[in-house]
């Protein structure tokens, strides 16, 4: 598969079988933080690991991949910022 940080699975709205979306996310900007990423790039596979060309897609797919892209990079993010606070918390100085 691509060289891609980032990857989950989801069936888009009509399709029968999930898609792999794998995708990369711009450094955060320090002025916005860590959630100031935006997508740098995104590719699709199907089941059986062939890539799907973005003309397969329709307009309404592409938001809908581009939305749980940002939906999943969120959820890591938020996962992470709670992994660092409970660590501080654990190793905090009494």
């Amino acid at each position: 598969m691509p060289d891609f940080p980032y990857y989950f699975h989801m069936t888009l709205v009509g399709d029968t079988s999930p898609i792999e979306v794998f995708y990369a996310i711009e450094p955060a900007d320090p002025d916005v933080g860590i959630k100031g990423g935006a997508i740098e790039r995104w590719m699709c596979f199907d089941v059986y690991g062939r890539k799907l060309s973005f003309s397969r897609f329709s307009a309404l797919a592409v938001k809908d991949i581009t939305t749980a892209i940002r939906a999943d990079y969120a959820e890591r993010v938020e996962a992470n910022q709670e992994d660092i606070a409970a660590h501080a918390f654990d190793t905090r100085n009494d």
